[in-house]
């Protein structure tokens, strides 16, 4: 580091691990918050959870055929 910058490896490593961290928890409670957003609007939301780009292809496929 420079001369003078109050920046350190540690501090750097500590700020970059800890937005890993929050980046992991958002990814892991958006389905969930998803998931009671739609609740919110109805119980008789039709929700389908597609794993795959397969899967989403299929589903917008026969989506376009109807």
């Amino acid at each position: 580091m420079p001369e003078g910058c109050k920046d350190s490896v540690r501090r750097r490593m500590s700020d970059e691990w800890g937005m890993v961290g929050r980046i992991w928890l958002v990814h892991r409670s958006a389905p969930e918050q998803a998931r009671e957003m739609l609740l919110r609007h109805g119980p008789d939301v039709a929700q389908y959870v597609l794993r795959t780009k397969r899967a989403a292809r299929e589903f917008l496929s026969a989506l376009s055929d109807d």
